[in-house]
């Protein structure tokens, strides 16, 4: 598997109080929950291992992958983190 995006640091306030640091390329809000992804080239073999999130229909080995998925009633806020950390 090849990383093609950079993943980069988020801070996810969760309602608790407690914050989390999530290193993705993106999130999105789907089905109720936060998910964080980064885009990869992964083989067909890989890609049975890992969640994919969404697919390149140019190219079958370039996919999503989701690197997190937070129930959005947990989430309190969402940041992009200072780089570096």
């Amino acid at each position: 598997m090849v990383v093609i995006t950079i993943p980069v640091p988020w801070l996810v306030t969760l309602r608790d109080g407690s914050v989390a640091v999530v290193w993705a390329s993106s999130y999105s809000i789907e089905d109720g929950s936060y998910v964080f992804d980064t885009l990869v080239n992964a083989s067909p073999d890989e890609q049975r291992l890992l969640e994919v999130s969404a697919r390149t229909p140019s190219d079958p080995n370039r996919v999503g992958v989701v690197n997190a998925r937070l129930p959005e009633g947990t989430v309190e806020s969402v940041e992009s983190a200072p780089w570096p950390m």
